[in-house]
């Protein structure tokens, strides 16, 4: 036990477990277990793609501890675009996608195991439906993906899936979002899961549901109006950057939003170079953001591993490069 103040308990809620941590004299915080959106070792990037019809199916790894680039170790279960990735401190889990041509959307969860290399995932179970661009979220105990895009829908879905890590089995219904959700992505706090995208053509908001009741949703504040934004968060708050307008316009933002209250996001930082669709990670210091696609004509997308502090938001680092050029991948971390 020890005394602190607020900024540096909460920087030792990053690192430390099963700790009872001291606030001020009678105020004291149970630091049971990190929770899985937050590593401390590896982060992951599955799928995506570099152009249709070259969709990906590499799993790369790269260590939070280094600078050095991300390197291939497994393989998805099918090459897709636009998948969403949740992980449980054992496994990460690759969900949704599509491919074209021919134009087909998939609702498979896969499955790989984090402590080995070179293991290919393994197909566990289903989505309630075939989407792409689906917001994912994960508690200590369940997956979770919101809203996606499958035609003819293209205003976007709204139900929030939910998957148990202890068994392979298929996603059940929990829920749905007060509004639909297409090209959003997905915040997890150690209570709740967070969606984030485009509501108007001109405003964007994020919106969250508890894991312990997932049938309520609450508008939690509002942001910059984009799509295809990249999504990490820290034990404190969500952050989502990049994205893209019909201009076509990248945006190399960083935003910040509160898990503790409902605010809106503010600026806070950026990318080394503006990109959409950027694949995040979350270590317990960092956030990283890496690939994405940076150019329509010719459809360039980027190698780049983007890190920034969580201490210090507003310093982005490029540390190293993915194995496979591609965006629209999903994150993982352990």
């Amino acid at each position: 036990m020890f005394t602190s103040n607020t900024n540096i308990v909460f920087d030792a809620c990053r690192n430390l477990q099963g700790l009872e941590l001291r606030l001020g004299d009678n105020n004291f915080i149970q630091v049971s277990s990190m929770p899985n959106s937050v590593g401390s070792s590896y982060g992951y990037a599955s799928g995506g793609g570099f152009y249709a019809p070259l969709a990906c199916n590499e799993i790369d790894r790269f260590a939070f501890a280094s600078t050095a680039s991300s390197a291939d170790v497994g393989d998805i279960s099918v090459a897709r675009w636009s998948v969403s990735g949740a992980s449980s401190k054992v496994n990460g889990y690759t969900m949704a996608g599509y491919i074209n041509p021919p134009l087909t959307y998939y609702n498979v969860i896969d499955k790989f195991p984090f402590a080995a290399i070179n293991a290919n995932s393994s197909d566990v179970g289903d989505l309630t439906c075939a989407r792409s661009t689906a917001a994912a979220a994960n508690s200590n105990e369940h997956g979770y993906a919101s809203g996606g895009f499958v035609p003819p829908t293209p205003a976007g879905l709204t139900m929030i899936d939910k998957f148990p890590f202890a068994t392979n089995s298929n996603s059940q219904c929990v829920g749905a979002l007060g509004t639909a959700s297409i090209f959003g992505y997905g915040n997890s706090s150690q209570t709740n899961g967070y969606v984030s995208s485009r509501s108007t053509p001109t405003a964007g908001i994020t919106q969250k549901f508890p894991f312990a009741s997932s049938v309520t949703v609450t508008t939690t504040g509002s942001m910059l109006c984009r799509l295809s934004q990249g999504s990490t968060s820290s034990m404190l708050n969500g952050y989502t950057a990049g994205g893209y307008t019909g201009n076509p316009v990248f945006y190399c933002c960083i935003e910040r939003f509160p898990f503790s209250t409902d605010a809106g996001s503010i600026g806070v930082g950026t990318l080394s170079q503006g990109r959409g669709s950027a694949i995040g990670q979350s270590s317990t210091d960092y956030g990283h953001f890496s690939g994405g696609q940076c150019g329509y004509i010719p459809y360039a997308k980027s190698w780049r591993i983007d890190r920034f502090p969580f201490a210090n938001e507003s310093v982005t680092t490029c540390i190293g490069n993915l194995a496979y050029c591609r965006a629209e991948g999903a994150g993982h971390q352990v």
